[in-house]
């Protein structure tokens, strides 16, 4: 009856090596959500976000990836040409200039000046919020698929 039982939870208990790598195959290839894509001279231009802004408070990453003729399609080996971190983001306002040289965006940055008045004022847990205002942030489109 014991080998019954360990026999059982062998084959119902999921390996957690593989349990693990396949999650995290399929939370990168979900992770990345395209806001603005745009073909310009042949190349596939695509403005994603994704968790994970290296700044901190700002918890998302804008990247500009080009897809190149002859290239790979898949989104995460496509080469980053460009990023910035953000604290919140609107993709609706993604636009394309009219010489088609440059997107912008609209986004917030995190309030650092308050996050540090509160570390200033000795509070122990400041709390991190973004920005009232908006900023524009931009992305070239010159030179994506060749050097500069």
């Amino acid at each position: 009856m014991n080998f019954l039982k360990i026999t059982l939870l062998f084959f119902l208990y999921p390996n957690s090596s593989n349990a693990h790598e396949e999650g995290y195959e399929l939370k990168a290839k979900h992770d990345y959500r395209v806001v603005y894509q745009t073909l310009l001279e042949g190349a596939v231009a695509k403005v994603l976000v994704h968790e994970g802004g290296h700044v901190v408070g700002q918890p998302f990453q804008v990247e500009l990836r080009v897809q190149c003729p002859g290239r790979s399609a898949d989104i995460v080996s496509l080469p980053v040409k460009d990023s910035f971190s953000a604290c919140d983001i609107d993709p609706s306002t993604v636009k394309m200039n009219n010489q088609k040289t440059a997107l912008a965006m609209k986004v917030k940055l995190a309030d650092l000046k308050t996050y540090y008045d509160q570390i200033s004022n000795g509070q122990k847990e400041p709390e991190l919020k973004c920005s009232e205002k908006t900023v524009i942030k931009k992305f070239s489109l010159r030179n994506l698929c060749n050097q500069p």
